[in-house]
């Protein structure tokens, strides 16, 4: 294990006492195992003392862990969503409880609310807080978000709403008007992360850019500023979510890699990416999209020797089609078997099942997310409605 990988699994430890203790446990036990990994390995590597110190710090002075109560004032940052919405901030302060904030008569959108509390409901899991505000503020959105919903209304203007809704929430990642049924379909068949604008699809796009760039004979360096410059600009033009900004992050430190050095790694820029994350959003280890995001990326570098044996056994029997397929099923089905566990512990009505679904559908879901992207450009949305239809029956069929 290499120094920053070792550093990467302290600072994972940390996130889980924070995770499961409280404050004061979790501080006592992140010091005791640095200090016995520390003694136990010899560790002279500065950086493996210092980030779990760092991360300690950062989380005593920038998040809350109290449980607020009636009539006291307070300032709530959340994202509103049929009158309700998980409260990301607190008084300013990164909110390190998995509580909920209602509010009625307000629009869907990120909001910034001062007033007092009115009422709590209880529960086991979380605590649910009725705001009567005072002063509400919401996100305004930037040119840059203008010009994309206006390219998208544009374009779809004859799509039915059912498949413009989509092709919003693919594209920019506004989901607030997904219709019931299409949300339903992508969740029970496994598929529900093809909605969240999240490292699929920017991994889509960074190909698309790098294919465009190639064409136009760009040398590498400029190609990989070109494409900095493109997905920086998609990204703040798109809805703010946590899934976009962990995949931005990754693409532009790969990216920067690539500028500056001659080849990057991608596992270490994983890694690099976690511990950005971690401190640039201290809570986030509480969203379920992270806890996933991180567990398929530790799946991944777990199986890739289980999938390097089957694909050295295979590639002397079959051809290269048939070994991308078998390649294919083989990830596809290994990396859900070692999530199953994850899974089932966080939705608990997950099923294998599900793992035969995501087989069929995943390569058409990402068929049609190319499809939608390309579209903004090529007069392509008669073929994106066309790949829309045949994924939700396909849906409706497996279901």
């Amino acid at each position: 294990m290499d120094k920053v990988e070792l550093t990467i699994g302290n600072l994972v430890l940390s996130v889980i006492c924070i995770y499961f203790f409280s404050i004061d446990i979790a501080i006592f036990l992140i010091v005791g195992i640095t200090i016995i990994i520390g003694i136990l390995l010899k560790e002279k590597n500065i950086f493996f003392y210092i980030i779990p110190i760092l991360f300690i710090l950062r989380i005593l002075f920038f998040t809350s862990s109290l449980e607020l109560k009636i009539n006291e004032k307070v300032k709530i940052e959340a994202k509103i969503l049929e009158g309700r919405g998980k409260i990301k901030k607190i008084n300013n302060k990164f909110s390190l409880s998995n509580d909920y904030v209602r509010i009625s008569n307000y629009q869907d959108g990120y909001y910034t609310m001062e007033g007092r509390i009115k009422r709590i409901k209880k529960n086991k899991k979380y605590n649910e807080y009725e705001i009567e505000t005072i002063i509400t503020k919401s996100k305004i959105k930037n040119k840059s978000e203008n010009l994309l919903e206006k390219r998208i209304d544009k374009i779809s203007q004859n799509s039915t709403n059912e498949q413009k809704n989509l092709y919003k929430a693919i594209v920019n990642g506004d989901n607030d008007f997904l219709y019931k049924r299409v949300k339903i379909l992508f969740h029970k068949t496994g598929t529900a992360h093809l909605l969240a604008l999240s490292g699929l699809h920017i991994g889509i796009l960074l190909y698309l850019f790098n294919k465009l760039y190639l064409f136009c004979q760009f040398r590498k360096v400029w190609r990989n500023i070109l494409i900095l410059i493109s997905i920086s600009i998609y990204f703040v033009s798109v809805r703010e979510s946590p899934s976009i900004s962990r995949a931005y992050i990754m693409a532009i430190i790969y990216i920067a890699g690539n500028i500056f050095y001659e080849n990057t790694e991608l596992r270490k820029t994983l890694l690099i990416t976690f511990i950005i994350n971690v401190f640039i959003t201290p809570n986030i280890f509480r969203e379920v999209s992270f806890i996933l995001s991180y567990s398929a990326i530790a799946g991944i570098i777990l199986i890739k020797p289980i999938l390097l044996k089957i694909n050295k056994i295979c590639s002397k029997k079959v051809n290269k089609v048939i070994l991308k397929i078998i390649n294919y099923i083989s990830f596809t089905v290994i990396l859900q078997l070692v999530l199953s566990p994850l899974l089932k512990y966080l939705f608990s009505e997950y099923s294998l099942v599900s793992i035969w679904y995501s087989l069929i559908i995943t390569p058409i879901g990402t068929v049609y997310i190319i499809l939608c992207f390309l579209s903004l450009v090529f007069p392509l949305m008669p073929l994106t409605n066309i790949c829309y239809n045949i994924l939700i029956k396909i849906m409706e069929f497996v279901v």
